[in-house]
């Protein structure tokens, strides 16, 4: 959490990671962050999987707060 209680970008990544399946391997990931997740906000995940690999959606009730892509090797 950063001066502004927003969650540090470096965790977005590490959460969508645990929607993974657990023999997936994957050697690229891409973040976009969208809206900032603040101290007690609640992010739900949503796997879909594409073409390579899995797109992971970090959301905060109806709004996308990171989108998050690891592609496999």
């Amino acid at each position: 959490i950063d001066n502004n209680e927003h969650m540090n970008n470096s965790w977005y990544p590490l959460f969508a990671q645990s929607a993974l399946p657990k023999d997936f391997e994957y050697k690229s990931v891409v973040t976009n962050y969208k809206k900032a997740a603040h101290l007690n906000d609640r992010l739900d995940i949503k796997r879909t999987a594409i073409e390579g690999g899995y797109q992971i959606l970090l959301m905060l009730g109806d709004d996308v707060s990171a989108i998050v892509e690891f592609i496999g090797s």
